[in-house]
């Protein structure tokens, strides 16, 4: 039986009911997930389109995120370019050096 309240799974992009706090759709913990110190939080909305997931991998250049495309209705990855000793993240802000 539902709650008839729903969100968005970091994890698989969803939405899904959080009861006890796990994906009713993958069953991921959404507590387990440590987003990375210098990535977007889970929830940051782009350019009023794409709502933001956990980060699935980050190097030299960027880093990915799973993402869901509001507008569209699917689940996407977002490439954020951010190549270290060029840029850096103080909070929120992303700055050029």
């Amino acid at each position: 039986m539902g709650t008839g309240r729903t969100f968005f799974c970091v994890n698989c992009m969803e939405e899904a009911e959080m009861p006890d706090g796990r994906c009713s759709l993958c069953g991921f913990e959404q507590s387990t997930y440590k987003c990375p110190g210098n990535a977007l939080l889970p929830a940051t909305i782009l350019a009023g389109r794409y709502i933001i997931g956990r980060v699935l991998g980050s190097g030299g250049f960027g880093i990915t995120y799973a993402a869901r495309d509001l507008r569209l209705r699917r689940k996407v990855c977002i490439k954020e370019f951010f190549m270290r000793g060029t840029m850096y993240r103080q909070g929120s802000t992303s700055t050029m050096v």
